[in-house]
């Protein structure tokens, strides 16, 4: 039911604007390699590109 609703959402959006422009990241990338220690911040890391993954 949530992604049907994200897609609602998403198609009632777009239908008004052609473009989102919203952040991809909340900090800067990591070097190559790298990973952070806590599991909880790499996905945080992603926060911004869930509801596009989603809907």
């Amino acid at each position: 039911k949530a992604r049907q609703q994200f897609r609602r959402d998403f198609s009632k959006l777009f239908s008004q604007y052609d473009i989102i422009l919203t952040p991809t990241a909340p900090g800067v990338a990591w070097k190559l390699g790298e990973r952070l220690a806590d599991p909880l911040q790499e996905y945080l890391e992603d926060l911004y590109t869930v509801p596009a993954n989603i809907g």
